[in-house]
């Protein structure tokens, strides 16, 4: 059983290659409509960039960790190319429960007999939903600040994907400060190998074929 999936279209990608012509437009039949036999389904979206040229494709939720946002900018190739970014949403801070723990220790009787709760630590889930001005009061009267026992919100996570392409700038606003970035690098000079011409030619070569090279 072929798995189901729906097909979303960027429109307006630049040919950014300024020595290659760009590729003639793909001859679609009118009323073209694709086969379901290969799994894909109806849903898929015209997608067009926004003000500043880049696309917004979906934000998603994702797990516990909130949600997911994937954004593509065009990047420099032989033919009209996007590189895609991925980053989650800025996450809730860490429970510290080294904080927390003792005084929960140090009411478990008390959280027995007036609570119901059997295991202290199963009180660290209500501790941990606390707000910054939220406040957990004790039996024995401590009380628990979401601002002490929650640390502060953390940035989420950005990965930056650029395929094929020789000047990946036109990426660089939505990819700043991403965690991991996985870049293309098609040729390498490697004269240990028998490559010869030297390192320029072969970046120009490169270049000129909308590629890029580790050097």
């Amino acid at each position: 059983m072929l798995p189901r999936f729906v097909v979303h279209e960027l429109h307006d990608i630049p040919n950014l290659h300024s020595s290659r012509p760009p590729p003639p437009p793909l001859a679609v039949a009118p009323g073209d409509v694709r086969s379901s036999d290969a799994g894909e389904q109806p849903g898929g979206l015209d997608l067009r960039p926004g003000p500043d040229g880049c696309w917004e494709l979906l934000t998603t939720a994702f797990g516990e960790s909130g949600s997911v946002t994937v954004r593509a900018a065009p990047v420099r190739h032989t033919v009209p190319t996007v590189g895609y970014v991925v980053e989650e949403a800025s996450k809730r801070g860490r429970l510290k429960p080294e904080l927390v723990l003792p005084l929960l220790q140090r009411n478990k009787q008390a959280l027995a007999d007036e609570w119901g709760v059997r295991d202290p630590r199963s009180v660290l889930k209500k501790v941990a939903a606390l707000g910054a001005e939220e406040e957990l009061v004790l039996p024995d009267g401590a009380v628990i600040r979401g601002s002490d026992a929650v640390g502060g919100t953390r940035r989420g996570r950005k990965i930056a994907v650029l395929g094929d392409c020789c000047d990946a700038s036109p990426c660089s606003g939505i990819a700043a400060g991403c965690d991991l970035l996985v870049h293309e690098a098609t040729n390498a000079y490697l004269p240990q190998y028998g490559d010869s011409g030297g390192l320029a030619r072969l970046q120009r070569e490169t270049a000129a074929h909308g590629h890029s090279t580790p050097q």
